[in-house]
């Protein structure tokens, strides 16, 4: 009789809070409560403040010290009309892209020569006496010019610009 109850009353127990689904929520469909970055979702949100640059033209500026050791030097100009496509590069009509160019005085800087072969590709080698992992850069010269990974300029090179940061920053790699 002990076990009838009991296994009725866990039954009884287990249909009711199998049969409890939490409301959906209507506007999303979800269940529970919205996130707080959902909830911004939709609401009109601040315009950024329009971008001052340094030297509206190239040549006008000098560049700006770099931020850290090895960190790519920044565009002294604005490029807002200069789009780097599939089949057009606008930087590279006033860089020279002959490797091993050398800077001239009152010219746009040279492409590096770093652009134009691959220090990424490596050859490792186990060294079975000390027991470490040594490698040694293989560079490899890119057949037509720029390398695919360095065509796009910008992906490494920013505009500078007169802005305030959004967000503050104690970054120093000093």
């Amino acid at each position: 009789m002990k076990t009838l109850v009991l296994t009725a009353t866990a039954g009884l127990l287990f249909a009711a809070c199998a049969g409890h689904t939490p409301a959906a929520n209507p506007d999303t469909g979800a269940t529970g409560p919205t996130p707080k970055w959902a909830q911004e979702v939709g609401k009109p949100q601040v315009p950024p403040p329009p971008v001052e640059f340094q030297a509206p033209e190239p040549g006008e500026a000098k560049p700006l010290p770099r931020a850290y050791q090895g960190a790519p030097p920044q565009i002294p100009h604005d490029t807002s009309d200069m789009a780097i496509t599939g089949d057009e590069n606008p930087c590279i009509g006033c860089h020279t892209t002959e490797p091993g160019a050398k800077k001239v005085a009152g010219e746009a800087p040279p492409v590096p020569q770093s652009h134009f072969v691959d220090d990424y590709q490596r050859n490792y080698n186990r060294d079975a006496r000390r027991g470490v992992q040594t490698y040694r850069q293989a560079k490899i010269a890119a057949a037509h010019g720029l390398l695919g990974a360095r065509y796009l300029c910008t992906q490494c090179h920013v505009p500078q610009a007169k802005v305030k940061p959004w967000v503050e920053s104690t970054f120093s790699a000093r």
